[in-house]
């Protein structure tokens, strides 16, 4: 039998792609890429055919330029460029970001910019920006325009001594939980003299629940993470932990991958890495 296969119409096209009045053109076009852009193969004709897509003349003649068959994502990125050669003409400031979401739309925004300045001919560039590189200037922007109460916090996050992240891994960094112990406390009557503390990268919301060891995360601690944590916050991105065996174990490591959660240790003697979660700690023992 045979089926027919819906491709999208100029209407289609026109409808999922045109840039919003006052849309910045990084999130325009990071819109795109969401979108689909990069699965829209189009011939120089078709593309000349979607109209006023980006409100930008000189950008809307870039699209229909190459007369071969391209993505929509790759012409949309050349036309911008060629519309504006130098980075400096596009950069925008998005104020203050108020949640984990805004703050990784600007870093993915970010990204976009880099791509576009890149050499969009190389294969080394890869098209999603996912998987962009987020270079400690990236991420200095990030901070710069993230709220005081949560620039502390990630400042810490990226350091020299670390292989340069993904902007997917550098988002998730802004969705992570950083968990820790402090003890030996005084032994409460069911034996417990350790308080596992569980704080939340951006906003810094604590939490904390009372544990036996901390040795090794024990198959009594799990539930503190599950009841903590994915009961009352739902199923994060990852969890940051340092680098000690109670932490660094087959159990921990299976509960992450059950709940699909990526497990990130603190490189051992860099201070500042465990950040928030720290001056937590030392809050508590004074208490």
């Amino acid at each position: 039998y045979l089926c027919a296969v819906a491709f999208p119409t100029t209407l289609d096209l026109r409808k999922d792609y045109s840039r919003q009045p006052g849309e910045p053109i990084s999130a325009w076009l990071l819109r795109c890429w969401d979108n689909g852009a990069g699965r829209q193969q189009l011939e120089g004709h078709e593309a000349q055919q979607l109209g006023s897509l980006a409100k930008d003349r000189e950008i809307e003649r870039g699209i229909g330029k190459e007369g071969a068959i391209c993505s929509l994502w790759r012409r949309l990125l050349s036309s911008v460029r060629a519309r504006y050669p130098f980075k400096e003409d596009l950069v925008n400031s998005p104020g203050k970001w108020t949640t984990a979401d805004e703050g990784i739309q600007h870093l993915r925004e970010l990204a976009v910019l880099e791509i576009i300045y890149s050499d969009l001919k190389s294969d080394r560039v890869p098209e999603d920006p996912e998987d962009a590189p987020c270079t400690m200037a990236m991420w200095r922007k990030v901070v710069q325009s993230a709220p005081a109460s949560y620039s502390s916090s990630l400042v810490s996050l990226y350091h020299p001594q670390m292989d340069t992240p993904t902007i997917e891994m550098a988002s998730s960094w802004m969705e992570a939980w950083k968990i820790d112990h402090i003890g030996p406390l005084p032994q409460t009557r069911p034996g417990r003299r350790y308080i596992l503390t569980m704080a939340e990268a951006t906003t810094g919301w604590l939490e904390t629940s009372p544990v036996n060891h901390c040795h090794c995360l024990r198959d009594l601690e799990i539930p503190s993470l599950e009841g903590q944590i994915l009961r009352h916050h739902g199923t994060t991105e990852g969890i940051e932990l340092d680098n000690g065996a109670h932490f660094k174990n087959n159990l921990i490591n299976r509960w992450a991958k059950k709940h699909g959660i990526e497990c990130t240790y603190h490189i051992p003697y860099y201070s500042q890495a465990p950040g928030k979660i720290e001056s937590y700690n030392g809050l508590l023992k004074t208490m």
